[in-house]
């Protein structure tokens, strides 16, 4: 009796195995319906936060936490609000296209490489985001003890850097915004110096697209009322609750007026040019750098999958990311041009890259300049002397009132990411007049562009015969490089085509006359 109870369960337990192992293996190979796309999202779920605990717990270094952050980690789903919707927004952009093609398809295949697929995103997400909090992070014990940061566990600083919520700290955004509303920005100094008005006679920027990474921007404010912004295209990082292809429609308010100033520099600079923006978690020199670079690197690949033509970065971060040089090298490739501040003066070897993106060879890394004696341009002193800067444009926006000497932090103060939102409106401008023709190797536009912007800028209004590691090639100058050294360029490179073709018609010929040769041995 006892032998045949034992039969039984063995059966049983073979039916049990076969019947869950083909329900497994129906999923597979997609013999009956897959999840929907919302169950997929919440599996996903699942899975990051079960390898979150796994990762963290085979984590060797995850017992120099203190205590909060251990159990907070380990009880994340509720301890960290929207932890998952964020991270796996963020890191869904690299290869939006790929699985919006698999959704688009829709067949029970595709549904099925797009499942596996997201699970392994979800996965991976984990994985960063506990790489994240062991990350070193920047600064130093003096910035620990600043009144924002006093307290702060690892985990804060991680969290912080993203930010889940969007919020970012009043103090930055107060100081921000002193006299933003009041600065003139029709009449600026940096439009006078780097000659914007008699570059605006040849181009505006017509048909060229400009992505700024930054905090957002202020669509209230009166500076930037006439800028050309396609809402349609701009899209926020961050604060995200829904399915990645869900498209959910997240404001990209700026909270601390650091990305309408940009904005508004752009519009004047190249005023018929098209802008986007993408909102990251904007925290100036965050402690704990990670996420911020990440955010910075999947807002480059979306740039360009929206056909930007030019890219604002107004990051800097002192390491050098793998994923940061490859989104920048991903831009290069498909000739976007990258326009990144170069960092500030802290007595680095200049033949060192050490300020990232902007010197990675994809990127063109600008300097600052600022009013000297008389108002005109001096070099920013604590702006970064390295190798890899490329040219210098003005630190300041909006129209001069007083002394430069305030210690309280306006849209006056200088600020190389200023730099950049000149030098970035004058590529538009360059761009527009030399239009790509979609048949440029990789990188070759970018070149093109570098060529004539670094060869008409002006080394001698700042003191210098030539380049220099503090200001690069020199000063923009608008109006040469979309006139007289864009027509040089040009010039140029027909000389090289004239050249190029003289040279095959030689080749052509001295094959013609060797065949000949050859020809005339076989007869004889």
């Amino acid at each position: 009796m006892r032998k045949i109870r034992k039969k039984r369960s063995v059966l049983l337990l073979v039916v049990i195995f076969h019947v869950a192992f083909g329900s497994i293996a129906a999923d597979l190979y997609g013999e009956k319906d897959l999840p929907k796309l919302d169950d997929i999202f919440q599996e996903g779920k699942r899975v990051f936060f079960s390898e979150l605990k796994l990762a963290f717990g085979l984590h060797p270094l995850k017992y120099r936490l203190v205590p909060t952050d251990i159990h907070r980690i380990y009880h994340a789903e509720e301890e960290i609000p929207y932890l998952y919707e964020n991270l796996i927004n963020i890191m869904y952009l690299k290869d939006s296209p790929r699985f919006e093609l698999l959704i688009k398809k829709g067949d029970k295949e595709s549904l099925r490489i797009f499942r596996e697929k997201f699970i392994k995103l979800a996965q991976e997400t984990a994985d960063r985001f506990v790489k994240s909090i062991f990350q070193k992070q920047a600064g130093n014990k003096t910035n620990l003890r600043e009144a924002i940061y006093k307290g702060k566990t690892c985990l804060d600083l991680v969290l912080d850097s993203l930010p889940l919520d969007g919020a970012i700290n009043e103090t930055e955004k107060k100081e921000l915004l002193v006299e933003l509303n009041a600065n003139n920005f029709s009449n600026q100094w940096g439009l006078e110096i780097a000659k914007f008005r008699k570059a605006h006679k040849f181009t505006k920027g017509k048909g060229i697209k400009i992505a700024i990474i930054d905090s957002g921007i202020d669509l209230k404010n009166e500076i930037i009322e006439d800028a050309n912004i396609n809402h349609n295209v701009s899209f926020c990082l961050i604060n995200r609750r829904k399915a990645p292809w869900d498209n959910e429609r997240i404001p990209v308010i700026d909270e601390n007026g650091h990305g309408t100033i940009i904005a508004s520099i752009v519009s004047a600079t190249a005023p018929e040019s098209e802008i986007h923006i993408y909102k990251i978690g904007y925290g100036q020199n965050p402690l704990s750098p990670y996420w911020p670079a990440y955010q910075v690197a999947q807002a480059i690949y979306k740039a360009v999958y929206d056909q930007a033509d030019v890219i604002l970065v107004n990051s800097v971060f002192d390491r050098d990311f793998k994923f940061l040089k490859e989104a920048c090298q991903f831009a290069y490739e498909n000739n976007v041009v990258i326009v990144s501040p170069n960092g500030t003066f802290y007595k680095p070897n200049p033949a060192k890259a050490y300020q990232f993106p902007a010197h990675y060879n994809s990127t063109i890394a600008v300097a600052g300049v600022v009013p000297g004696a008389m108002n005109k341009p001096v070099f920013w002193e604590k702006s970064g002397a390295s190798h890899y800067t490329s040219v210098s444009a003005p630190a300041i926006a909006g129209e001069l009132k007083g002394q430069m000497t305030s210690n309280v932090k306006t849209s006056l103060s200088p600020n190389n990411s200023r730099a950049v939102a000149f030098c970035g409106g004058l590529v538009a401008l360059i761009s527009s007049r030399i239009p790509k023709t979609e048949k440029e190797l990789h990188g070759q536009y970018f070149q093109r562009i570098y060529e004539i912007l670094t060869k008409s800028a002006v080394p001698l209004v700042l003191g210098y015969k030539s380049f220099n590691p503090r200001i690069g090639y020199g000063l923009i100058n608008a109006e040469r490089s979309v006139h007289e050294g864009l027509e040089a360029y040009l010039e140029k490179m027909r000389k090289i085509e004239e050249n190029f073709k003289k040279r095959l018609e030689q080749i052509k010929k001295q094959e013609e006359e060797k065949r000949k040769k050859e020809s005339k041995k076989k007869k004889e």
